[in-house]
């Protein structure tokens, strides 16, 4: 019997993962499965986890950049559903009722819940036609027979199949509760030096027009923070 959910961890050099790989544990069941790939680790990281070799679908090699490691983990895997569940962050909840009630539908490609920021606040998912993050990775469970990342992006491959899937028109639920993990939010997409790329996310998908009123929200936006503190 196939899992519902594969929970897919990519790492390189990072021992914090051992707290996340303890967050994904308790979920484990017939129903669950995980899957970690490690960049072939070189700081003891990937002698840590081969200790739960027997519980978890462990590969080590070298890879070409995280999305690249994500799609190995997406062909390790066998759930219907694709959870990423980042090197350092925790796993609260997985809605597998839910999960359940769609899983026979293929016209729903994903579902969305709510991710716990830093402990403290919630991001909700939302899907419309605005460009701004409205799918959060560590709260979408999608189907593992779509068309995942394209490598040729460092940083926002999530964001590029978003988009993809909102132009195709693909069905993705959004849920309100519950919260299914708690991320650090720290990650490369936060680095301002990686907005080209979001930009060029943004192009490929609908072109300068759009790009200019992701700008204007942006100036919005930074006004009103000016504002609120004065």
């Amino acid at each position: 019997m196939k899992p519902l959910v594969s929970i897919i961890t990519v790492v390189f050099n990072d021992k914090n993962i051992i707290k996340t790989i303890e967050s994904i544990i308790p979920f484990l069941n017939d129903k669950v499965e995980a899957v970690i790939v490690d960049g072939n680790s070189t700081d003891g990281t990937r002698e840590l986890i081969q200790k739960y070799a027997d519980r978890i679908k462990i590969l080590s090699e070298t890879d070409k950049g995280i999305y690249d490691a994500i799609n190995k983990g997406v062909s390790l895997a066998s759930g219907t559903y694709i959870l990423h569940i980042n090197s350092g962050d925790y796993l609260l909840d997985i809605p597998i009722e839910t999960l359940l009630k769609w899983q026979n539908n293929s016209d729903v490609v994903a579902l969305s819940f709510p991710v716990l920021m830093n402990g403290k606040d919630v991001f909700y998912p939302s899907w419309n036609w605005r460009m701004r993050f409205t799918l959060h990775h560590q709260g979408t469970f999608y189907r593992r027979n779509i068309d995942f990342y394209d490598i040729s992006y460092r940083v926002f491959a999530d964001a590029d199949l978003n988009k993809k899937l909102y132009k195709s028109k693909s069905i993705v639920k959004i849920y309100t509760m519950p919260c299914v993990a708690n991320h650090l939010w720290n990650g490369i997409s936060t680095v301002t030096n990686n907005r080209k790329e979001w930009y060029q996310v943004i192009m490929k998908h609908y072109g300068w027009f759009y790009l200019l009123i992701h700008f204007g929200y942006r100036l919005i936006e930074i006004l009103l923070r000016k504002e609120n503190k004065m």
